[in-house]
């Protein structure tokens, strides 16, 4: 594998586990941890004044009474995983693993993130700076793996 397919997958690598890491921080948040909880309130304001603990608290914050910061922090560490097998892939596996299973699973994911900002800004009304960091990693994850999307049909 050339250097720069090797550092567009560590790249993508890294901003589906700094994903992970954001996602971890609003799981522990919505738990109530004190380290995630002062982590936010550092970040995002405190009480009233922070988009986050209005996001965190809404009735949009849970999907089937699972935290969709779990399902963020699953979905981000799977990537990560992929990501990590396809690193160390024959270069066939690495082709499939990257453009029929991390790209879709990220362009799926960024579907979602859309319909999550949607919510922020219309029925919640309120803005969460780690959950839009995640969206933005989850783009930055997309955008540099598709130029294997070219090397698909060789």
């Amino acid at each position: 594998m050339d250097t720069k397919a090797r550092i567009r997958i560590i790249l993508a690598l890294a901003f589906c586990l700094a994903a992970a890491v954001l996602s971890g921080i609003l799981l522990g948040q919505h738990h109530g941890e004190p380290w995630a909880t002062s982590t936010v309130t550092e970040h995002c304001g405190d009480g009233e004044s922070s988009g986050c603990e209005d996001v965190a608290r809404s009735a949009w914050s849970t999907l089937a009474g699972m935290p969709l910061a779990a399902l963020g922090l699953a979905f981000y560490a799977s990537l990560a995983l992929l990501g990590c097998l396809a690193l160390f892939a024959p270069a066939g596996v690495r082709k499939a693993l990257i453009g029929f299973v991390l790209i879709p699973c990220l362009l799926l994911g960024l579907a979602f993130d859309l319909f999550l900002l949607m919510l922020q800004a219309f029925a919640i009304h309120a803005w969460c700076p780690f959950c839009i960091a995640t969206y933005v990693l989850a783009l930055a994850a997309l955008l540099v793996l598709l130029p294997f999307r070219g090397s698909l049909r060789r």
